[in-house]
């Protein structure tokens, strides 16, 4: 792997909820701090196990034909899954990490033929999800060890992101038990039982969130709130209304990249989607009807109000992506966890006015921080020039 954390950082941590304190144990847990957007949901129920997919094949049996790119353990564990700054990410460094870091057995159990419950995460729901966050940690490490960050405290913030995370996914979980008139008391063994789901799906999301606090740390003085909110005021009560078009090059479903005669064709697509975008008094809303694949915006003209700057109802690209625009603007291509966009903004509502007192600066310095590390982490991409190939 590119970047390996060094031997004393492997040490499995689990955060012990009678004690809440950080101890070493067998299974590996870490935080979930989605960037991208989206959130976790609580359930009542015992976690789902992730979206199934077909059944492994048997190397006897022709592989069932599917939209988007499928590998097979052990077949494909030498394939690149993304590349960053040009050296390639193979799966199997993927998923030694997560054994290592995650989910102490899960090798293991790719070994095992059998085991066809294991082999169907290469397409689920989890897979696209986990080489995203695989590529930005390794980004974000490579943009640590640009600027000569001391990465000794890194085990400590994925550690103490964990436990902000899980507890309110936790939360969460009994408010819902409670609403459905559940019991609400859980016993040691099953919250190790959600611990243990919530790391394998998260726990690279964890790592992201870790290295982003320890790179960009809350340590902002009053100065720098007070500038920081003079330079993005809109950011504060400010909801904008802007329209997009969406082109999927990934499945809807699980979210990995279609086959490359499906990527292909959305492609062409979206290429024909810009020419009639730049052509000369195009209908933005128009377009989106008859080309957008977001079925719940096309009909509308691809038209999203009332966003504000970090909506957690929407991708982070999106967001950002709208925000710096000016009005009447449209953007190029734009590339989130569902697909390819371009963006054209229409304008922005300040209904709300925030006024910046001594007790609005915990406010400020939430919204800073998280605007601080959204540009580490684009930052990083882009400068890594990171490709995810699933």
């Amino acid at each position: 792997m590119l970047y390996p954390w060094p031997t004393a950082e492997l040490m499995p941590m689990r955060w012990n909820l009678a004690s809440s304190s950080l101890l070493p144990t067998s299974l590996c847990l870490c935080l979930q701090l989605c960037f991208a957007g989206a959130s976790t949901r609580a359930t009542a129920q015992q976690p789902a196990p992730p979206a199934a997919g077909p059944s492994p094949q048997s190397q006897n049996e022709t592989p069932t034909a599917l939209p988007f790119v499928t590998l097979q353990w052990p077949k494909d564990k030498a394939t690149a899954i993304a590349t960053i700054g040009g050296k390639h990410l193979t799966l199997q460094a993927l998923i030694d990490h997560l054994d290592e870091r995650h989910f102490p057995g899960l090798r293991k159990a790719f070994d095992e033929p059998q085991r066809a419950e294991i082999h169907r995460y290469l397409t689920s729901d989890l897979i696209a999800v986990w080489v995203r966050h695989f590529a930005d940690l390794h980004a974000l490490r490579a943009e640590a060890e640009s600027r000569k960050v001391d990465t000794g405290k890194a085990e400590a913030t994925c550690a103490a992101a964990l436990k902000s995370a899980f507890e309110s996914w936790l939360q969460g979980y009994v408010d819902n038990l409670r609403e459905q008139g559940h019991p609400t008391e859980l016993s040691q063994q099953r919250v190790n039982r959600l611990l243990a789901d919530f790391q394998l799906r998260q726990g690279l999301a964890c790592e992201v969130q870790g290295w982003l606090d320890l790179m960009e740390p809350d340590t902002y003085t009053n100065a720098q709130l007070g500038d920081f909110y003079k330079d993005y005021p809109r950011y504060f009560g400010g909801r904008l209304k802007f329209a997009h078009i969406l082109i999927q090059h990934r499945d809807p479903g699980t979210g990995i990249l279609l086959t490359e005669q499906k990527r292909a064709a959305a492609l062409a697509r979206l290429s024909e989607v810009q020419a009639r975008v730049r052509a000369e008094g195009a209908d933005f809303a128009e377009i989106a009807r008859l080309f957008s694949e977001d079925n719940r915006t096309a009909p509308h003209g691809g038209l999203l109000e009332g966003v504000h700057r970090f909506d957690e109802g929407l991708p982070a690209a999106l967001c950002r992506t709208a925000w710096s625009l000016a009005d009447g603007e449209t953007s190029d291509v734009v590339e989130s966890q569902y697909g390819l966009h371009v963006v054209h903004r229409i304008e922005c509502d300040q209904r709300q006015f925030f006024i910046l007192t001594e007790g609005a600066l915990p406010t400020v310095r939430l919204v800073m921080r998280r605007a601080m590390q959204e540009n580490l982490l684009f930052g990083a991409r882009e400068r890594y020039r990171v490709e995810l190939k699933l």
